[in-house]
């Protein structure tokens, strides 16, 4: 089974906003640029004007939304055979790995 967890995505966009905003905005649009191919030339172009304005927050939201679709393409494939998706307002991951724990328990009683 794989157990995703579904936080709104602007509470995602401010943990990201966060964690990678302590990164100089050199280093931010390297890592943008290298991901050009998959981001496409447009979005990545607003991505850097984005990091370039002090906007990191909108760039977190142009290359957010590349990694959800990166992310779920596999599932998809599975047509989401074993995929448990679980709702949750929360950005903190240890209420989050909590609620995965309670979900593997009803599915492991479900199964038995």
């Amino acid at each position: 089974p794989v157990f995703r967890i579904k936080v709104p995505f602007e509470t995602r966009v401010q943990r990201l906003v966060n964690d990678y905003g302590k990164f100089p905005a050199a280093v931010l649009a390297e890592a943008t640029a290298r991901i050009r191919k998959r981001l496409g030339g447009l979005a990545t172009k607003q991505a850097l004007e984005a990091i370039g304005n002090g906007q990191l927050d909108e760039t977190v939201r142009i290359t957010l939304r590349y990694y959800d679709r990166a992310y779920d393409h596999p599932h998809k494939e599975r047509n989401y055979s074993n995929v448990f998706f679980i709702e949750t307002d929360s950005g903190d991951p240890a209420h989050n790995a909590e609620l995965i724990l309670e979900e593997a328990r009803r599915q492991k009683n479900t199964l038995s």
